[in-house]
């Protein structure tokens, strides 16, 4: 799978974070530590592009070469991406990997975090010494960060790899309180700082600029740098208020893939149940939303989503606490959920009792399983919910067809704009009745679904509840099947 930025621009915009590498040593580190990623065309000479997710954020993964001269330089593709208006904008940007550190103030294997840079790639020379022309950049962001593992403070940046003794020095005399030195941020922060987005630098010492200047530590130093990205990211995240709506959640699971893993050295023993409910379960939720039900099928708004949460959680906590199991994995395929384990087999719909797997076991049972919405089988450590009726298609069709409801034109006195816009080319086409809180809005959207399916378009449409679906029925109920309304 390949991702076209400009295609999420509304999800993206000011909701992702930008981490940017100058060499494959970095690049690679920086890669293993995304829980999930998919490559990104940009139309770029990068050397790579991904977008992933590590912890639950969204980051987009630009690498390029150390400098500013060459054609895929960082420097040079930050300024581009950032420049160009059809990308969204991150909310912040962080560089990792490895640098040269000021042995008066550091030692090798330190940590630094700059929100500080002397950009120094201009200088004076004459017979007597050489001066630099300093420009000053500070990032907003104006805290120090992971303290117990980082050294924070000012960093010199200039496109000149530094193996002599003499001209370090040079360096650290005009400027002492400097922790180290790099050589990209001089390129880019100038393109930062006039658009007025944050960064930090997050690079760990590999050489003290001298004589005895060696590559040796550096791939060592890139994934201590790396490794420590997520507990930065975690601590910028009061800083930062991620957009987490329903169409956010819906891009984290294009990133997650389709399969979700628990191990039991994820949790202890006394915080199973914590770890399935608060962090398992949110997942679980967002995934189940993906499935879609036409409201004929009566499952209602939620309980699709709320039951098979429950069950789920439900059978992984057995499994972990009574089946002794290392190993769970959920995977969510178009027409199947299906729950493997390595530990004793025990099939659920054997299961007695008042405790809460049974409970919620009875509900599934009454409400998808007798009702032909869904059908489970058993094979030793399988357990598979076959879900018969979900509309396969909207996956795709979502994705694709999409429409949008174009800002500014419902309620214009004299709007000349189309309030919906989609892709032409579609037949069918996706549409979510998203937080229309008002009669007015309803009534309006109400009417160009009415235009859509006057040009023979299938409409999807996605509701929240039953008296949302009923507006739409009552008021084009001459359309028939071409109008097919959703529970989300």
């Amino acid at each position: 799978m390949i991702i076209e930025l400009q295609n999420f621009k509304d999800i993206l915009n000011n909701n992702y974070i930008l981490l940017i590498t100058s060499n494959s040593i970095e690049k690679d580190a920086v890669n293993n530590i995304f829980l999930s990623k998919t490559k990104v065309k940009i139309n770029l000479e990068t050397k790579g592009c991904y977008i992933g997710l590590i912890e639950s954020h969204i980051v987009v993964h630009l690498s390029g070469t150390s400098g500013i001269t060459s054609e895929d330089s960082i420097g040079r593709l930050v300024i581009e991406f950032i420049s160009n208006n059809e990308f969204p904008k991150p909310k912040v940007v962080l560089m990792s990997g490895f640098c040269w550190g000021n042995p008066n103030n550091t030692h090798t294997g330190q940590t630094i975090i700059s929100n500080t840079v002397y950009s120094l790639n201009s200088d004076i020379i004459n017979d007597k010494n050489r001066t630099f022309k300093l420009r000053l950049f500070q990032s907003k962001l104006q805290k120090e960060y992971l303290t117990d593992f980082c050294i924070n403070g000012e960093v010199a940046s200039l496109e000149t790899l530094i193996a002599n003794n003499h001209y370090r020095d040079d360096i650290i005399n005009q400027y002492p309180s400097i922790l180290g030195g790099e050589m990209e941020g001089f390129g880019y922060i100038p393109t930062l700082h006039s658009k007025k987005i944050p960064w930090l630098i997050l690079k760990t010492i590999s050489d003290l600029a001298d004589s005895q200047f060696t590559r040796e530590n550096q791939k060592k130093c890139a994934e201590k740098s790396a490794n420590l990205i997520p507990l930065l990211i975690n601590e910028l995240d009061s800083e930062f208020e991620e957009d987490n709506n329903l169409d956010t959640d819906h891009f984290k699971n294009v990133l997650r893939g389709n399969i979700l893993h628990i191990k039991k050295t994820d949790f202890s023993e006394e915080s199973l149940n914590d770890f399935l409910n608060d962090n398992i379960g949110v997942i679980l939720e967002s995934k189940l939303k993906e499935y879609f039900f036409t409201v004929d099928q009566q499952t209602g708004d939620s309980n699709f989503v709320r039951y098979f949460c429950d069950v789920i959680l439900e059978i992984c906590q057995n499994s972990f606490k009574h089946g002794k199991s290392t190993d769970f994995t959920i995977s969510f395929l178009p027409k199947d959920i299906i729950l493997e384990d390595n530990g004793i087999d025990f099939d659920i719909s054997k299961i007695q009792g008042i405790k809460g797997g049974s409970t919620i076991w009875k509900k599934i049972d009454t409400n998808f399983l007798k009702t032909g919405i869904a059908r489970y089988s058993h094979q030793p450590n399988i357990y598979t919910f076959h879900l018969e009726t979900v509309k396969i298609s909207l996956r795709n069709l979502r994705e694709q067809c999409s429409v949008k409801i174009v800002s500014g034109t419902i309620g214009a006195i004299q709007s000349r704009n189309q309030i919906l816009e989609y892709n032409k080319d579609c037949t069918s086409v996706y549409l979510k009745d998203k937080f229309n809180r008002m009669t007015s809005r309803r009534l309006t959207i109400i009417e160009e679904v009415k235009s859509l399916l006057e040009k023979d378009l299938t409409v999807y449409l996605s509701v929240h509840n039953q008296s949302e679906a009923e507006e739409y029925q009552n008021a084009l109920i001459n359309f028939g099947d071409k109008l097919i309304i959703l529970y989300d």
